[in-house]
């Protein structure tokens, strides 16, 4: 897919927190518009005045049956007509 294909359609992220020692510290999700894609950021604005960015990267990113019902813990809502998901995993190092 090319970036204009994204534009506009809606994304749900879920974000993961993992310490050095593999626990889980934090899990929650973002769902909004995509905005727009520069050369290595994808944008999309949650609709409450947050603007959040993942790295582009088209393989960490697939296509959601709209019809789907996704049931959020945190925050905790309901989502539908999803175009969009991915799954990001991010790594404390000793020092955090």
């Amino acid at each position: 897919m090319k970036k204009q294909d994204f534009i506009g359609k809606s994304i749900l992220v879920g974000f993961t927190w993992i310490d050095q020692d593999d626990n889980v510290l934090e899990q929650c999700s973002a769902f909004g518009t995509i905005t727009h894609i520069d050369d290595h950021m994808l944008y999309f604005d949650c609709g409450d005045g947050e603007e959040v960015t993942i790295p582009f990267d088209p393989e960490h990113i697939e296509r959601s049956d709209p019809a789907l019902i996704y049931n959020l813990h945190n925050p905790q809502k309901t989502i539908t007509g999803v175009d969009f998901t991915s799954e990001w995993t991010i790594y404390h190092s000793p020092e955090d």
